[in-house]
């Protein structure tokens, strides 16, 4: 455990290196999940003290969740032949500045959820950077594994936030009864974000922050194979693009901008998909709401990334 070993407080997300072979990314992993039992346990204790039980059940279904990942990742070490795992620690990340008490026993309910919704993002962007930088195959499959079980925890406290107000009404501008409709808006929905990201990209390179400038690249360009994916369908609606940042804005700006245009446009399409009955077309739409949802943890994680590095430099009196 070269580098994790070398630590002497818990591992932060932002303290990730290259991961060299399995026996690590699971130590990482299980000490992940650790933490979250731990969170959980506590988050699901306070919300019963406040007389809030439909959260403190859902804070408990996560703990349990997250306990059963714990278990099957020893389970696959054992069948992989790597014996028994390092114990490492991990610590979940704080809210940005001005929304953390300085206790956590102060938490409101809509701040609990706030907290454990932006660890989980944070968690599944983790898993999904591990996977991108490693050409070991094995460590990519299990990686991408580990992030698709933290986008699942992602989407249920996700749909339970809904303190940001869409800034895509998607839900009220049409109620797609025919296949053709729902593609047509989500094509439509795909390219407007495809251009609106290419050119915060453009910006991010103009202020000089290249890595915060690929990654919403990497994001346009997914926006757009998306909405090539979907194809011409019917009459494509025209969406009004937001506002693109202005020469003022800083990276952390533009990143949480972005993240919170992606996280309405979620909640549109979940709108819509919950409007729908079950069946191929809600399906349909709850998929293109994940996709979003993906987006906007990947946002919020280099958000936070930023944030943490301005943190050290202040604290290193830099």
């Amino acid at each position: 455990m070269s580098y994790f070993s070398t630590l002497s407080r818990p591992i932060s997300f932002n303290d990730l290196r290259s991961i060299g072979c399995a026996e690590e990314l699971f130590a990482l992993a299980r000490a992940v999940e650790r933490e979250g039992v731990r969170r959980y346990t506590h988050l699901s204790e306070q919300m019963e003290a406040l007389g809030r039980s439909q959260l403190a059940e859902l804070f408990r279904m996560l703990r349990d969740q997250e306990m059963e990942h714990e278990n099957s990742l020893d389970g696959l070490a054992l069948r992989g032949g790597l014996g028994h795992l390092p114990d490492l620690r991990f610590s979940w990340d704080v809210l940005h500045e001005g929304m953390m008490p300085e206790q956590l026993e102060t938490l409101t309910p809509a701040l609990a959820l706030r907290y454990a919704l932006h660890n989980e993002q944070r968690t599944y962007a983790l898993f999904l950077r591990i996977a991108a930088g490693t050409h070991i195959a094995e460590i990519r499959h299990h990686a991408e594994l580990l992030a698709a079980e933290e986008l699942e925890h992602v989407g249920l406290l996700a749909r339970h936030d809904v303190t940001e107000s869409p800034a895509l009404p998607l839900a009220t501008l049409m109620k797609p009864e025919r296949l053709d409709d729902l593609l047509s808006l989500a094509a439509a929905e795909a390219r407007t974000a495809a251009a609106r990201r290419a050119a915060l990209a453009r910006r991010l390179r103009s202020i000089d922050d290249q890595t915060s400038a690929q990654l919403m690249q990497d994001l346009a360009e997914e926006s757009e194979a998306r909405s090539r994916d979907l194809g011409n369908q019917g009459s494509i609606p025209r969406l009004a693009m937001p506002g693109v940042a202005n020469d003022n804005f800083s990276p952390l700006d533009i990143l949480r901008g972005e993240a919170q245009t992606s996280f309405a446009t979620f909640h549109g399409f979940t709108r819509i998909a919950n409007a729908l009955p079950p069946c191929g077309l809600s399906g349909l739409a709850q998929h293109e709401a994940n996709l979003r949802l993906a987006a906007t943890a990947r946002l919020t994680d280099r958000a936070a990334a930023i944030r943490g590095e301005r943190v050290r430099r202040k604290r290193s009196g830099r």
